[in-house]
């Protein structure tokens, strides 16, 4: 017979083990939202310095979040300067604020990773913050064809891909953009204002999709012969020169020449996506509202 003291011992011990199995359970079960708990706070801090820190002379901030490939890029810019230095120079910004900073790569760059779907990228910079990859980014050239852009985009984003949902709802409540049940469609006065001059003629065609807002997709002629026999290296510039950022374009097209995006907002997806078609004998655009 076991005394009420040796009773109680035993009792103690099988109840701890229980706890000390439960909150095993609970740990794996709930492994990311803990990981969130332990290192959700420096991640943060990184997005912070991204998104926030005055950037030098030599970008261009772009707060929109046009000037660049990602579309949910914490930070954009332009830049004159090559795709080296406008990585360097976003590299030295975090650097300066605390974050640890892998080497700009070029010609040996690591690849990047496959939900980036970057294979243009010309420079990057890996950033490991606690677990987590930033990268900061840099091309002159459209993802898609390899056509100059004129000038350099930049930018810094996550690997979201490769974050946990806890990790990135975590993120989320930081990155500042607006309910999009609250957003308001792009009205044909936003539109006029952002459309490039050589497409504008393009909205006084008949509407091509309607919706309960009004027209969101126009499609009609637009004049190239100005550029010349080979426009689209020069269309890909004019639209840069727009702010847009020009996704795909295709110097020797026999469908599809260019294809860009801009947006309007600093916290919405609101903008308006081009297409420009070189095939026949009249060039033909897209202006679609996102």
């Amino acid at each position: 017979m076991l005394s009420r003291l040796e009773r109680w011992i035993l009792v103690s011990v099988v109840l701890a083990g229980v706890l000390v199995l439960a909150t095993g359970v609970w740990a794996v079960v709930n492994r990311d939202r803990v990981t969130v708990w332990l290192t959700g706070d420096e991640v943060a801090a990184a997005q912070r310095v991204a998104m926030t820190a005055a950037l030098p002379s030599g970008l261009e901030d772009d707060p929109t979040r046009s000037a660049c490939a990602t579309w949910s890029a914490l930070r954009c810019a332009w830049s004159d300067a090559s795709p080296a230095e406008a990585v360097q120079l976003m590299a030295d910004v975090l650097a300066a604020a605390g974050v640890d900073v892998g080497a700009v790569a070029c010609d040996d760059r690591p690849d990047l990773p496959e939900g980036l779907a970057l294979r243009g990228a010309a420079c990057v910079a890996e950033v490991p913050v606690a677990g987590e990859t930033m990268w900061v980014i840099a091309m002159d050239r459209t993802p898609e064809g390899g056509v100059p852009l004129g000038r350099t985009a930049a930018w810094a984003t996550w690997d979201e891909l490769a974050m946990s949902t806890p990790m990135v709802e975590r993120l989320q409540r930081e990155w500042g953009w607006a309910d999009p049940m609250a957003w308001s469609p792009l009205s044909a006065t936003d539109v006029a204002a952002v459309v490039p001059s050589r497409l504008a003629p393009v909205l006084e065609e008949p509407c091509r999709t309607e919706g309960p807002d009004g027209c969101y997709d126009w499609i009609g002629p637009v004049d190239l012969a100005d550029l010349g026999d080979d426009p689209v290296p020069a269309l890909v510039a004019e639209l840069v020169s727009a702010g847009y950022f020009v996704d795909a374009a295709d110097a020797d097209p026999s469908g599809i020449a260019v294809r860009a995006h801009r947006f309007v907002d600093t916290d919405t997806g609101r903008g308006l996506w081009l297409t420009v078609t070189v095939d026949g004998d009249v060039p033909t655009a897209q202006v679609f509202t996102l």
